[in-house]
């Protein structure tokens, strides 16, 4: 506001829209062994291997 040079708006005044899809989130039972065990807690932070299956 009090610059001696102004600020350079060649870009304008653009405004980031999120774009949001819809999904269906499925999570498959732990296997320990031969054996499925229960399933875990899901907590922030944890990892995971992810699979997408895109319908026809």
């Amino acid at each position: 506001e009090f610059s001696l040079i102004p600020p350079n708006n060649a870009s304008g005044n653009y405004t980031k829209v999120a774009q949001r899809i819809p999904i269906k989130v499925s999570v498959d039972q732990v296997k320990k062994g031969k054996e499925n065990t229960r399933m875990p807690k899901l907590v922030s932070g944890m990892s995971a291997t992810v699979k997408i299956i895109k319908k026809q």
